[in-house]
């Protein structure tokens, strides 16, 4: 006798294997993705609070900020 397609309880065999599947996947995902956003705020935060301190730095001393340039007195710093 030929066998053609599959039985239904194949079929939810099969759905059940995916839905268990992705019931264990989806929760170390969303922490992964919640891991890398708090990690990405702090980069951000760092990275607000170096500024801040460069432009004080220029601000308290004779430095000027040009375009590609930083320039004390007669010597030029390159931004790269």
């Amino acid at each position: 006798m030929s066998h053609r397609g599959f039985t239904l309880i194949e079929m939810l065999i099969v759905i059940l294997i995916i839905a268990i599947t992705s019931a264990i996947v989806a929760p170390v995902a969303y922490k992964s993705v919640e891991k890398f956003d708090k990690l990405l705020s702090m980069a951000r935060q760092k990275s607000v609070v170096k500024k801040e301190r460069f432009y004080s730095f220029l601000s308290d001393s004779e430095c000027k900020l040009s375009k590609d340039y930083i320039i004390c007195g007669n010597i030029k710093y390159a931004i790269k």
